[in-house]
């Protein structure tokens, strides 16, 4: 299928996807000429079970990707000796747009070497400065602290990647004597720093939160009460970098106040910035907060090239094989990997998806549901489906007017060509909307509630930065009829 270049609303592509033989969802997404690129290492541990059901969730977005599987891990370096093939980084940053990873870690192997060359030499030869991990809760019964809502919790940590103490530099002399000395050197260099701070101005500059409200605030972490050194080229830089963005509020916490912080209320945190051993530790407690780290995402991101994705979960080896490991973080990396190559709708759909999963409880038992891995992945993909798949003109349109009486609902739609048809909701219990009228509409889809309730929303294909594009428009009725009208004119 080829198409010519034409603005967004001239084509869309229906996609229906399928699980075993059995239809998963019918979705709309605009056609891509250009395939996106993925290699995917499944590693070790639940890696080798959250990564197949991630992509399978991927795939049934049918986002314009190519994925090529490696076979990195235990078991290749069980079975060869090889960690990483000869040029094997060179050809991941030569041929690929990314790079979609699940853990490394495997008790066959007490040393861990290829954990360590793999995930620690993709981040430091690939020169992945930037570990993004975002913090979201996306219900309130996923947080241990009371009183928290999805609105309280939505914030970002951005972990300098490349230096700090894993660079692994230091020495031990007299080994095994009482005079033994173990040092473990903490390298952090002026542009290994300014970049990192740099990076966290741009993130906030240019990201919303979840709410479509503006983030406006950096706070940058170190140790510089004790840790002189680094911390006083840390706390130069930030103010240097910070002097050149004066719309955004910059800020500092020493990083045991900023546990103490996160703990006790983490309402005010907005972007956080931080060297490499303080990010490790503190994205950690954060994912506490927002139902575990099998709930947590993250990238390992250089601006412009290759950048790898992963789920911020181990390999966990105790749960491995059992079908019980929660594959929301694997899944919501997935939807952080598309919105970075610029799949914005794709990711947008699997992160629906996961919260309605959550909403309705059809969860792995770690954040309270009763389904198994796989399980998870199967209800999530078949959670949301286009409602109505009549004429493509309709999903290429715009909502023009909106009319109720009583218990029943019109929807007034135009399409491209001029067709007008009428979406007639009856027996509405509730609507949510915000400035629907004029919105750019790429499908009405259905999603899954409680029966005989049907909930419907007409989706926006305007981005969220777009004038227009936070305009939303929600029903909850029995049914719905669709009448196609004349064309003006």
């Amino acid at each position: 299928m080829s198409l010519d270049s034409e603005p967004r609303a001239s084509a869309s592509v229906l996609i229906a996807s399928h699980w075993l033989a059995e239809p998963l969802c019918m979705c709309y997404f605009p056609f891509v000429n250009s395939m996106k690129k993925i290699a995917v290492i499944a590693g070790d541990g639940i890696g080798k079970e959250v990564i197949p059901q991630a992509v399978k969730v991927i795939e049934a977005t049918k986002a314009p990707v190519e994925l090529t599987y490696l076979d990195w891990g235990a078991d290749r370096y069980l079975r060869d000796g090889t960690t990483v093939p000869k040029d094997g980084f060179e050809m991941l940053a030569r041929d690929f747009d990314a790079i979609f990873v699940g853990a490394f870690g495997d008790p066959r192997v007490p040393s861990n070497i290829h954990a360590k060359e793999i995930l620690l030499g993709m981040r430091f030869k690939m020169d992945l400065y930037a570990n993004v991990r975002p913090v979201r809760l996306l219900d309130a019964s996923l947080c241990p602290l009371k009183g928290m809502e999805p609105k309280d919790i939505d914030f970002v940590v951005i972990r300098e990647n490349t230096e700090g103490p894993y660079v692994d530099r230091g020495s031990v002399t007299n080994e095994g004597t009482d005079d033994e000395v173990a040092i473990q050197e903490d390298v952090n260099t002026y542009k290994g720093v300014r970049r990192i701070i740099r990076y966290a101005f741009e993130y906030c500059a240019h990201n919303k939160k979840a709410d479509d409200t503006r983030r406006s605030r950096v706070l940058m972490s170190d140790k510089s009460n004790a840790m002189t050194y680094a911390g006083g080229l840390w706390q130069r830089v930030f103010k240097e970098v910070s002097a050149e963005y004066p719309q955004i509020k910059s800020e500092h916490m020493y990083v045991d106040a900023l546990c103490a912080q996160m703990v006790r209320d983490p309402r005010q945190l907005d972007v956080i910035v931080t060297n490499n051993i303080f990010g490790d530790i503190i994205t950690d407690l954060a994912a506490g907060l927002q139902g575990g780290l099998g709930m947590a995402a993250s990238g390992n991101i250089h601006p412009g090239k290759t950048s790898m994705f992963e789920p911020v979960h181990g390999s966990a080896p105790a749960i491995a094989e059992k079908n019980i490991a929660n594959p929301m973080g694997a899944i919501l990396t997935a939807a952080m990997m598309l919105r970075h190559l610029g799949l914005t709708r794709q990711a947008r759909w699997i992160e629906d998806g996961v919260l309605e999963a959550v909403r309705q409880k059809k969860t792995t038992q770690d954040i309270g549901g009763n389904l198994g891995t796989s399980e998870v992945v199967l209800w999530s993909t078949k959670s949301k489906f286009i409602a109505y798949v009549g004429d493509p003109d309709f999903h290429d349109g715009a909502i023009r007017k909106i009319s109720r009486n009583s218990d029943e609902l019109v929807v007034e739609v135009e399409g491209s060509t001029g067709t007008r048809f009428a979406v007639r909701f009856v027996g509405v219990e509730s609507v949510i909307s915000y400035n629907p009228e004029e919105m750019g509409l790429e499908a009405l889809v259905e999603m899954e509630t409680v029966a005989p309730s049907r909930r419907f929303v007409f989706v926006n294909w305007l981005e969220p930065e777009d004038q227009g594009g936070d305009a939303k428009l929600q029903i909850i009725a029995r049914d719905f009829s669709v009448e196609k009208l004349m064309a003006d004119g």
